[in-house]
């Protein structure tokens, strides 16, 4: 969830919230490791595939939802989690493990 905090110094008011951060680990059939840390807050995700760190932000959809940067995509729609790098599949599941 997310908290925010409210603290007087010297007279200034100071309001401090924390970002609501999701972590999720999804194993594909090939035994793959896609780790996505969600920050829900900046709408945002960074992911951790075969060694790469991939930041991407949200984009808006009807339905589900879809992170991009430009080379990679990562949707998440019905339960099925997809990566695409420059339009090409790198990763999928339909499956999901909560940390």
């Amino acid at each position: 969830g997310i908290l925010s905090f409210t603290a007087c110094q010297g007279g200034k008011t100071k309001t401090t919230t924390e970002e609501e951060i999701v972590n999720t680990i999804t194993i594909n059939n090939q035994g793959d490791t896609l780790r996505q840390v969600y920050n829900n807050t900046k709408g945002t995700v960074t992911l951790h595939y075969k060694g790469e760190e991939i930041k991407l932000k949200q984009d808006t959809m009807a339905s589900g939802v879809k992170f991009s940067n430009g080379q990679y995509v990562l949707t998440d729609w019905h339960g099925e989690t997809t990566l695409t790098k420059n339009g090409e599949v790198v990763f999928q599941r339909s499956e999901r493990m909560m940390e």
